[in-house]
Order: C-alpha cells, then sequence, then structure tokens
C-alpha cells in the first residue's frame, strides 16, 4: 500500500515535497509513538497520512486549487482503490484537508498539523528574514501549545524569549518616577531612550498605585494618558500597554491606540473591564491582588484568587492567548 501510494505521489509532487515529506515522517514518527499508547491510531494510517497530505500540490500549480482540498479528493480516490474501509479513508482525508488551518480536531488531524509544521526548515532558509509568513505559523507548535501572542502589530515568543517592558509614568506621585515625564516632551524623549535601551513595549500608567497613593478620578485619568498614547503612537513602532483598572479608561486608551491593558486588580476590581478588553479583542496583563495580606496557604491561596482572575476573563469571552497573569511580586505579598 505504501509503496504504490509513494510511487503515485512521486508521480505528482515536486522533489522538493518529497524531500520534506520524508522530514515529515520524521517529526511524525516520535508523537505517533506517543499517540498511539495514549489514542487509537495505527502506525499504517500515520504513514499513509504521511503520503499522500501534500498530493494536491500539482493540482494547486495547475490550477489553484488549494492542495489541502485537491489532496483530500485525489487522496479518497487512491484509497479506495487500494481497498481501505471508508471509515479509514474518513479519518485520512479528514486530517488532510484539515492540515493546513488545523481544522480536523481528531487525533490524526493534530498529528498531521504537528509534523506538518515541525518539517519546515524555516530556521535555516536563507530568505526567512524576509518571509510574508508570521513567526507562529513557522514556527508555533499546536499540540505543545501556542506560544506566540499578538500585541499591536508584533508577535511575542513567549517560550523562547523575555522581553523587557519599559514604563512610562505620567504621574506626580509614582513611587519611583512620580512626575518626571509629566512634561510631553520629556515623556516623549523618555520613551526614545527606552526604545534604544532594548524595551519591546512601553506600559503608560497614570494613577500611582504605591502604598497610600491618592485615587484619581477617571476623567483625570484618561485626560492623563490619552495625549501620551496618541503622542507615542504618531512617533514610534512599539506596542502600548495602559496600565489601570478602570473599564472606562481602558475603553479609551484603546480607541485611541492602546494595544494591551495591564490591571492590577486582575478584572476584580471594575466588573466592566473584562467585557471592554473582550469588546476589542485585546491582549489583557492580569495581576494577583487583594485587599489584605491574609493567606492560609501562601501558593495555594494564590493560585486560586489568580484563577478567579482568569474566570472572570474567560466568562467574559477573552481568549487564552490573550492572558498575560502577572504574579504581583512585592503587593500584598508579605508572609510570617
Amino acid at each position: 500500500m505504501s509503496l504504490i501510494s509513494f510511487s503515485f505521489w512521486r508521480l505528482t509532487v515536486n522533489s522538493a515535497d518529497i524531500h520534506r515529506s520524508i522530514f515529515w515522517m520524521w517529526h511524525a514518527l516520535p508523537i505517533s509513538g506517543h499517540l498511539r499508547k495514549n489514542a487509537p491510531v495505527s502506525k499504517e494510517l500515520i504513514y499513509c497520512t504521511a503520503l499522500l497530505h501534500d498530493i494536491g500540490r500539482a493540482r494547486q500549480y495547475e490550477d489553484g486549487t488549494p492542495h489541502d482540498e485537491a489532496g483530500a479528493a485525489i487522496a479518497g480516490q487512491i484509497l479506495n482503490e487500494l481497498g481501505f474501509s471508508m471509515e479509514e479513508i474518513e479519518v485520512i482525508v479528514s486530517a488532510i484537508r484539515g492540515h493546513r488551518a488545523q481544522t480536523d480536531q481528531t487525533v490524526l488531524g493534530k498529528l498531521l498539523y504537528t509534523a506538518d509544521k515541525r518539517s519546515r526548515n524555516c530556521f535555516s532558509c536563507k530568505a526567512e528574514p524576509e518571509c510574508y509568513w508570521s513567526p507562529a505559523k513557522k514556527y508555533d507548535d499546536p499540540i505543545l501549545g501556542g506560544f506566540f501572542m499578538k500585541i499591536g502589530n508584533r508577535e511575542f515568543d513567549v517560550k523562547n524569549k523575555t522581553y523587557i517592558m519599559g514604563i512610562l509614568n505620567v504621574t506626580p506621585d509614582s513611587f519611583s518616577d512620580g512626575g518626571k515625564w509629566n512634561d510631553m516632551d520629556h515623556a516623549l524623549k523618555h520613551t526614545e531612550a527606552m526604545i534604544a535601551e532594548g524595551a519591546d513595549i512601553l506600559d503608560i500608567g497614570g494613577e500611582s498605585t504605591r502604598p497610600g497613593h491618592t485615587p484619581v478620578g477617571a476623567q483625570e485619568e484618561i485626560e492623563r494618558v490619552l495625549p501620551v498614547i496618541e503622542a507615542v503612537k504618531s512617533r514610534f513602532d512599539i506596542p502600548i500597554s495602559v496600565d489601570t483598572y478602570k473599564g472606562c479608561v481602558a475603553e479609551e486608551s484603546l480607541k485611541h491606540g492602546a494595544d494591551l491593558i495591564n490591571d492590577i486588580w486582575g478584572l476584580k476590581y471594575d466588573p466592566e473591564m473584562a467585557p471592554v478588553i473582550a469588546r476589542y479583542n485585546a491582549p489583557c496583563c492580569l495581576m494577583h491582588n487583594k485587599d489584605n495580606t491574609e493567606y492560609n496557604n501562601f501558593i495555594v491561596d494564590m493560585l486560586a484568587e489568580t484563577q478567579e482572575c482568569v474566570n472572570i476573563a474567560k466568562r467574559a469571552g477573552i481568549a487564552d492567548d490573550k492572558i498575560i497573569l502577572d504574579p504581583g511580586v512585592g503587593l500584598v505579598k508579605h508572609m510570617r
């Protein structure tokens, strides 16, 4: 069966695709071994899917038909002629049809999608720096989990890299830099300096959160941050985070160009915050916080309280890949 399929396949695709299928099977073998122990996927089905998954490329080159669609049709014919059962044909064809966009959520479909990505030698391609594919499309691993988060116009590889957030407080009383950047010229010069020093994202704050700070009304906070958001956005190519726990401030900030909402109360202060973030499909950073420092078991309690933040986000419709969790080091973490 495999030899017949392979012979037919060689006649319909180019040598680069043949070599890539060999790489595909190399990546599929260790995954398939794990899957066979945990799910009813036979080695024969995996191999056959590997050999046939790109068989529609010739059709794509000829008339533009997407090769996953063409491949599913051609594979179905071959498998039928080879005597595969209708159930086996459906499993393989479904995986082939969904291997470009992971629309097939079966075990075999996920295996095919993952191995197909791992077989891309993007890291060694000379054209990689100019490639129009996003890093997520080239490198993201769907079975091991998504590792890329898009903030603004940039994709952050949160698995393999550490990123620097530059802090721009436009407040008179922040504990580290209160009053230094309230003037627009100073704020922009500080932004330029932070970018030059390696900042990957900028966090703009309009209200101090230091102990004993003076609370600021929403309108005053909006008046502090909006001009800075607009000025930075118009002059620099850097994602902007806004540090606020008020839903109306978050909404105005997102309207004027902010890319991420950094909420030090983890969506627990203002019930309107989570719906606003969900409505704008914005990423958010949710910090663990509470009104006191009482813990029965610090780690257990902190994890449970942070999970509450995640639950609020998910109930509002905020996707997992839009959520960053901040343990809130230094805030309400005093332990006896």
